[in-house]
Order: C-alpha cells, then sequence, then structure tokens
C-alpha cells in the first residue's frame, strides 16, 4: 500500500517553477456567484460539445462561435437561467474542421476560449 499523504500536489509554469494546486469542487446546482466561460468539453471534438457557463443573474445572452478569420459561423441569442447554463454544438453546425473560437456576451460580461473540431 502506498501512503499518499506525504506526496504533495502541485503544478509547474512555462518556467518550470513549482506552484501550488488548489481544486475547488462545487454540487451541481450550487454556483459561484460570478459570471464564468468554461472550457468546452469535449476538447477537441468530433460530433458535438458542450459549451458551459455560469451567469450571476438571469438574463439575454449571445453565444457565438468564429472561425480563425473572426467570420462569426454559429450564433445563439437567448434567455438563461441564473447559475450554470450549458449549450451544445454539433459538428454539422459548424464548417470544418480546425480552430474555432467560442464567445458569450452578457449584460456586463463577456468571454471568449478557443476549440477545436476534428473530422
Amino acid at each position: 500500500s502506498i501512503d499518499l499523504s506525504s506526496i504533495k500536489s502541485e503544478v509547474y509554469d512555462i518556467n518550470a517553477e513549482s506552484m501550488e494546486l488548489d481544486l475547488q469542487t462545487r454540487s451541481q446546482g450550487e454556483t459561484s456567484g460570478q459570471n464564468n466561460l468554461f472550457q468546452n468539453e469535449p476538447n477537441p471534438f468530433s460530433e458535438f460539445t458542450k459549451i458551459a457557463f455560469e451567469l450571476q443573474k438571469a438574463g439575454n445572452a449571445e453565444v457565438s462561435i468564429l472561425d480563425v478569420n473572426g467570420k462569426v459561423v454559429f450564433k445563439m441569442n437567448d434567455s438563461f437561467h441564473k447559475g450554470y447554463n450549458v449549450i451544445q454544438v454539433h459538428a454539422s453546425q459548424l464548417q470544418t474542421s480546425g480552430v474555432y473560437y467560442y464567445q458569450i456576451d452578457a449584460e456586463g460580461f463577456s468571454a471568449t476560449r478557443k476549440m477545436i473540431m476534428i473530422k
């Protein structure tokens, strides 16, 4: 049996400098009270991906997916509830394999992340 209590969790930056690792978990339905755009899952994807985000308050938000040239290839404008929200995007809704950027714009909040589609 291995005693894991003596193993310290840490991560390393680009210069191989050690940094502390602090993982925090939330129960389903529990929110941080902040606006957040999470990394899509799975990433990369071939059939579909889920884009999750958290809103401080209910309201309209626009989720856009842009190709590497900045052209909007997918847009969803809808009303979302306060807290954790997820939308699913199918590969057929995008043009072709490659790198895409997804962005959310809500009242007072905008964020962008990168994702990859492979076929």
